[in-house]
């Protein structure tokens, strides 16, 4: 059970007062990777500090087939989320929630948007685990405020990461096939070079440039988690796209890299008139 300090306590009032005076009311094989019912989970991680990543997005999704599934992803401007194409192949509805830290409760946090506006990327394949990129447009700005903002996306694509330490994001699974976290969990890694990441089989026969790998020493990502964020300094640099099945940890958690897609990006939501 969560117990919280008084400090703690306090601060997620003052957080629900200021929210509420700013914000604006919204109309309602051996990889895994999705279905969305597959997607990506933090084991071995930890909490997060409440409302500390505020760029944080869950999305329920209610499927054509009437099946509910859950993803992550972050919100990369005022009206657009970033997400992984595999959650949303067969969308009938989206429910965007922000500003959540326990996604289990209606927290006075909490703005929950339904939308049906998404692109997946044309070149989305998933059979080769490529261009899992997604994005979803949000019906109107949200307000950003001291709960919910924006994170920044790389501004180039020089930039090889590898080395780096990044942090991933969620509520996903604890276990494989176990229940959903109810609060939003963090854990982070060393970021390895693609090469080194195709000397651990069977990543070989899928890792591509446009791949980032998450060395899984201790940790791992599972079924709840993609689509959601793989942070570098406070910097989007990857989505979380797939991993081993049964969510081993010591096995790479592989993302989607941002910077390969920034133009795609671009075209296809508001990040230029930011």
């Amino acid at each position: 059970m969560l117990f919280l300090s008084f400090f703690q306590r306090k601060m997620i009032f003052i957080l629900c007062i200021i929210f509420f005076m700013n914000v604006i009311p919204m109309k309602s094989q051996d990889f895994i990777y999705g279905p969305p019912i597959k997607a990506l989970k933090i084991i071995g991680g930890h909490e997060v500090f409440p409302h500390s990543l505020g760029y944080q997005v869950g999305i329920r999704i209610e499927e054509i087939e009437g099946y509910i599934s859950f993803c992550g992803g972050s919100l990369i401007t005022p009206s657009f989320v970033l997400t992984a194409a595999h959650c949303l192949e067969s969308v009938y509805s989206l429910e965007v929630i922000l500003g959540a830290h326990n996604i289990s409760k209606k927290e006075c946090t909490q703005v929950s948007v339904t939308t049906r506006n998404y692109t997946i990327h044309p070149g989305w394949n998933s059979k080769k685990f490529i261009n899992d990129i997604a994005l979803i447009r949000l019906p109107n700005p949200v307000k950003i405020n001291g709960i919910v903002r924006t994170i920044r996306l790389p501004e180039n694509d020089t930039v090889d990461y590898a080395g780096s330490e990044g942090m991933v994001s969620g509520w996903g699974m604890n276990k494989y096939s176990g229940p959903m976290s109810d609060i939003l969990k963090y854990a982070k890694g060393i970021l390895m070079t693609n090469e080194n990441c195709k000397h651990i089989p069977p990543f070989d026969l899928v890792i591509q440039k446009s791949h980032l790998c998450l060395s899984g020493k201790n940790i791992a990502s599972c079924e709840g988690d993609s689509g959601g964020p793989l942070v570098v300094n406070e910097v989007l640099v990857g989505v979380i796209s797939f991993t081993l099945n049964y969510c081993s940890t010591n096995f790479p958690s592989v993302s989607t890299r941002v910077s390969n897609y920034l133009e795609w990006i671009k075209n296809n939501s508001d990040l230029n008139d930011v």
